[in-house]
């Protein structure tokens, strides 16, 4: 139980995601150290209540934020919103938060729980993007998210990924087709609104977990978002899309455990591992694989088959601070690069923690590997303008 806590507590962290338990009745609640920290807050505070949270809301999304949660309430519905804050040291922020009501014995929603994510970066990401067509079109290629742009409910332009979420070899197989089509029949109705208040109303929507229906007729879980968008001089959105497949496992999965936790983790775009000490047995998820440009292999990979990944100018300070880590007891992180079988170099960021035993002995390490590739390509393009 300790060793699974841990895990949740390091997932959380890693993610940069708090966690929230409201007492629907006194409107207190428990917290994460992560959830004050996305406040502005260096240490969980004494206490906490929804009327605090609002008071942290910006006066412009207040009434708006309210109002869903009392609707939440009223229906024992999921709340789900994105809005502004000014934390303790009055910097304005992005959040998106979530919950889900928890009912007691009797089956009265006596709870709400849920997560709470500083996302400020994708939103200044998005106005970026709007910024210059030449730079979106080379930005949004080499995205990791599926992304559409939509014009009179019709497809006209799809990425990459999109493409490969809707199972089409090319982009004539979709474009001039209605969205709507291609979406799961019980979110059709929802999908034509949201549509229509991006295209008429002009009105950003915030991330839908939905169901996308590819060419094949198969499912796919997806999550979606959107703002509108002007394309080819006619009114529509540019919509985000991400195959939360693998996150609809975990949330399943956890749920069996507890109900707050069904918010915790997405795991795209990042890779797991575990090392136990005394075997020296290593497991990796297949997003492990993939972001090391690898094939699972019979009997799971060694400690040697991650050496050879990394690039050779980066390995000793990775091997250095994986050392320092077991040796003081603290975190385990470093940014380094990786090289796939066909040459190619990738940026990836590790971090880790060290499980011990009662005698304070190191017996596993686990943690998460994320690709950063594209935020350190970024990081780069921004130098060079600034310079």
């Amino acid at each position: 139980l300790r060793e699974s806590e841990a895990r949740l507590r390091f997932a959380l962290e890693t993610s940069r995601t708090g966690a929230w338990d409201l007492d629907l009745v006194d409107h207190t609640a428990f917290r994460s150290r992560e959830h004050d920290r996305i406040f502005g807050y260096a240490e969980l505070l004494p206490a906490w209540t929804y009327e605090m949270f609002l008071e942290h809301v910006l006066p412009e999304d207040r009434a708006r934020v309210d109002a869903q949660f009392q609707r939440a309430v009223a229906t024992q519905g999921d709340w789900d919103f994105e809005c502004r804050i000014r934390r303790v040291d009055v910097v304005v922020r992005w959040i998106w938060a979530a919950g889900r009501h928890r009912l007691d014995a009797s089956g009265h929603a006596r709870r709400m729980a849920g997560v709470v994510q500083d996302i400020t970066a994708r939103k200044e990401a998005d106005a970026e993007l709007r910024g210059s067509e030449e730079r979106f079109r080379t930005l949004v290629e080499q995205a990791p998210e599926g992304i559409f742009i939509q014009t009179r409910r019709r497809f006209a332009y799809l990425n990459a990924e999109a493409l490969r979420i809707f199972g089409a070899a090319h982009p004539e197989q979709l474009l001039g087709t209605l969205v709507e089509d291609h979406m799961h029949p019980d979110y059709r109705e929802r999908v034509r609104e949201r549509i229509r208040g991006l295209n008429e109303d002009r009105r950003p929507m915030p991330a839908m977990d939905q169901v996308f229906l590819r060419l094949d007729g198969s499912a796919c879980d997806v999550s979606v978002s959107g703002v509108p968008f002007t394309f080819d001089h006619e009114p529509g959105a540019l919509v985000f899309v991400r195959d939360i497949a693998e996150r609809k496992q975990s949330e399943a999965a956890l749920r069996e455990s507890e109900a707050r936790r069904t918010l915790a983790l997405d795991a795209a775009q990042a890779g797991t591992w575990e090392w136990d000490l005394p075997s020296n047995r290593i497991l990796w998820s297949q997003s492990q694989y993939e972001i090391l440009g690898l094939e699972p292999v019979p009997g799971g990979p060694s400690y040697e088959d991650w050496r050879k990944c990394v690039h050779p100018e980066d390995l000793a300070s990775v091997e250095e601070a994986i050392r320092q880590a077991r040796e003081e007891a603290r975190e385990y992180r470093s940014e380094y690069r990786v090289v796939w079988p066909d040459g190619s170099q990738h940026w990836v960021q590790g971090r880790g923690q060290f499980l011990r035993d009662e005698q304070g002995r190191p017996i596993r390490m686990f943690g998460v590997l994320t690709d950063i590739h594209e935020r350190k390509m970024l990081e780069d393009e921004l130098r060079v303008r600034a310079s």
